[in-house]
């Protein structure tokens, strides 16, 4: 029965282990993906930077799309006359003609019956072409279009009404990154670049969709904030002063705990509108404390200040980039440039390596080596032979450690959830880094010593126990041991003193020595880059002196 059932075991684990492996072979693809999040107020420019992304990198628009982007830009010339025709109403200019009022109707009236989008009649044509002829409308109310939140693509789709009017109308790449649609849920861009998948993220910029932003938080690699530097004297949809908002917004997600670890990419957008806008009227009308001359130069200068000024933590820096995001060549220079960026962080293990998580699962895998040690494995005291079977081993826990904190370490280490999926993500992989030692323990003569008041590993006679048997036991011990491990490195373990690395002190000496001189030696380039940092050397001598 015995046999049966141990048959059955083996059967068991060998299944348990294959889902395991299977499980975190998909989440390891999953980690290779980089994440954008495009954020920022309403109207910043953050779709035409998603559509730019889908023109250089993901083959832009299909046929279909093509022609449902018809539909957008039809409804965009109607509704930018409409935009003007109610501000004139509001700033109570009259037509140059008064015979254009009842193009006005008309015009208005055709958004009442909610044929806006579809192609434009002769009539509707007609009625466009004499009202924005009319200097009134052109000239005079578009020069106030700040006191009533005209659309910066007015002037571009109201000069085109002939083009866009035409039977076989085909949208331009230029009416395509001017077009204008609110963006009510999250819209995904994939695409492939330098051989590293990219997901890049929009999300509503309107309060009211700011909530549904949290689906994209988790793994972001870096954050790609816009904010339109033209709208220093626009007041928002919402009710504010729209470049306030941004700053305020900006501020929020720079110092939020969900990106800590998050590279912050900063677009200072439409400045091609901000150039010709500074010439007629100063950002003092939105930043009174402005002292100095009416220049771009100056002027942006101050705005990138104010926005660093926002940043709360002295150790992350803020990547600020001055962007038109209608022109496509500079926007591939600059989507280049921070894409390059992107890749070198990520997988050079910067801002996305996180050393908390490196440590504990260093921890983890030293768990798993003292249980075998204190299971009834043995060591051998003369220096020459644990160079010979330390350093590979060690080697192996090491280079593993920091690949696996560097594909999904947790974020923080009071979310003790996190540590235990992320160990069990990757126990197969350390398991078997052990494996492959285990015979360099067996002919040992030096007996280790370990416990953690007989509750974390018992100390058993090698003799008396078949391997098999020993295994199971480390199995049993590697749960509670990673428990208190955790704990010790959160300092609120009580039994502390009796676990870290109780060994001997001449065993632990030499395990030092060999973490901090053979072992660095032999590690991949990669991630000798990691350990050789003067920091992570002294908290390693640290976890393995404590005890």
């Amino acid at each position: 029965m015995g046999v049966c059932q141990s048959q059955e075991d083996k059967e068991l684990q060998s299944k348990t282990k294959a889902i395991d492996k299977e499980l975190m072979q998909g989440h390891m693809a999953q980690q290779k993906v980089v994440k954008l999040l495009l954020l920022g107020a309403g109207e910043c420019g953050k779709s035409t930077v998603l559509k730019q992304m889908r023109i250089l990198h993901d083959h832009g628009f299909s046929e279909d799309e093509m022609q449902k982007q018809k539909a957008v830009c039809y409804n965009n010339t109607v509704q930018a006359m409409a935009q003007i025709l109610r501000g004139m109403n509001q700033l109570n200019i009259p037509f140059s003609n008064p015979n254009h009022e009842s193009d006005a109707r008309f015009v208005l009236d055709t958004i009442k019956r909610g044929e806006e989008s579809d192609p434009f009649t002769e009539e509707l044509t007609r009625s466009l072409l004499n009202l924005w002829k009319d200097k009134a409308v052109s000239q005079v109310a578009v020069s106030r279009g700040n006191e009533f939140q005209l659309v910066e693509s007015a002037t571009h789709f109201l000069d085109s009404i002939e083009r866009v009017a035409s039977a076989d109308y085909k949208p331009t790449e230029q009416d395509i990154l001017l077009s204008r649609i609110k963006t009510t849920g999250i819209v995904e861009v994939k695409f492939k670049m330098k051989n590293v998948d990219f997901r890049v993220f929009d999300v509503g910029g309107q309060r009211s969709e700011r909530k549904k932003w949290i689906h994209c938080f988790e793994d972001v690699n870096a954050i790609i904030f816009i904010a339109a530097i033209s709208e220093y004297d626009q007041v928002l949809f919402e009710d504010e002063q729209r470049m306030v908002e941004s700053m305020r917004l900006f501020e929020s997600i720079c110092n939020s705990r969900w990106f800590i670890n998050t590279s912050m990419i900063l677009f200072l957008n439409k400045k091609d509108l901000f150039l010709e806008k500074i010439k007629r009227i100063s950002i003092k009308i939105a930043f009174s404390d402005y002292k100095g001359p009416n220049t771009y130069d100056d002027q942006v200068k101050y705005i990138e200040e104010k926005f660093e000024g926002l940043n709360a933590n002295p150790d992350k820096t803020i990547y600020i980039h001055q962007t038109c995001a209608t022109d496509t060549n500079q926007v591939q220079m600059i989507l280049d440039s921070v894409i390059d960026m992107i890749i070198q962080a990520n997988l050079q293990g910067c801002a996305m390596f996180n050393p908390k998580a490196y440590y504990f699962t260093l921890l983890i895998f030293c768990t798993l080596l003292l249980c075998h040690i204190t299971n009834g494995q043995t060591v051998n005291k003369v220096s020459p032979c644990l160079e010979n079977c330390l350093v590979p081993m060690v080697c192996d826990i090491l280079d593993t450690a920091a690949k696996c904190s560097q594909k999904c370490g947790p974020q923080d280490q009071s979310h003790f959830f996190q540590y235990t999926t992320f160990y069990r993500i990757h126990c197969i992989e350390m398991e078997e880094a052990l494996e492959d030692h285990l015979d360099c323990l067996k002919e040992a003569s030096y007996k280790a010593d370990v416990h953690c008041r007989g509750k974390c590993t018992q100390k058993t006679d090698d003799n008396k126990l078949a391997k098999e048997e020993r295994q199971r036991n480390v199995c049993k011990s590697v749960e509670c041991s990673t428990v208190c491990y955790y704990k010790e490195f959160t300092h609120s373990c009580p039994c502390s003193s009796d676990l870290l690395l109780k060994i001997n002190e001449r065993l632990a000496d030499e395990m030092k020595r060999l973490l901090l001189q053979s072992a660095y030696d032999r590690l991949d380039p990669q991630c000798q880059r990691i350990h050789n940092s003067k920091y992570m050397k002294n908290r390693l001598l640290e976890s393995t002196s404590k005890k």
